[in-house]
């Protein structure tokens, strides 16, 4: 697949509408962090141009760059690990009423962030957006993150949720 990849760049890079897709450059970026891109030898060890036909590419041990696409799909989707849990995707920080005399109980915040957001800073901005829209109740809050993953749609989640 680095080889296509390779390929497909190499091909489009210079076409005058093809190299503004975002989706070319989407595949462009993820090339480049993912990939290395080495010439051929010739046979007196002088590096041949890069124009040959078939040069070596070596999948990155580890990719490079400021922020790393997981996916494709959604180039704003994050990798973290939480213990034992890889989380590709997002985070969704949602805060609940917690009121054992109330016999119903009511979201009063709920926020998405990047995987990698830390649960540190979240919850001291939690506390501030309750504060401002005056829903922080007279006890503390309860606070539950969930692991939004994008394979599972708001539809499916309903679904599983009543039965």
């Amino acid at each position: 697949m680095a080889r296509d990849m390779y390929l497909l760049k190499s091909a489009f890079e210079n076409h005058s509408q093809v190299k503004h897709y975002i989706s070319f450059q989407t595949l462009a970026q993820v090339f480049e962090q993912q990939c290395i891109v080495k010439p051929n030898k010739d046979q007196k060890g002088e590096d041949k141009e890069i124009i040959c036909d078939s040069p070596n590419i070596e999948i990155r041990e580890k990719p490079e760059g400021d922020k790393i696409i997981s996916t494709p799909h959604n180039t704003d989707a994050e990798y973290t690990r939480k213990r034992d849990q890889k989380i590709v995707g997002h985070k969704g920080f949602v805060t609940e009423t917690c009121e054992p005399e109330n016999s119903v109980q009511f979201i009063t915040d709920a926020n998405l962030e990047t995987a990698s957001h830390p649960d540190a800073v979240e919850i001291s901005r939690i506390e501030e957006r309750l504060e401002e829209n005056d829903t922080k109740g007279s006890r503390k809050n309860n606070f539950t993150e969930l692991a939004l993953r994008f394979r599972l749609g708001l539809v499916d989640f309903k679904e599983q949720q009543a039965q």
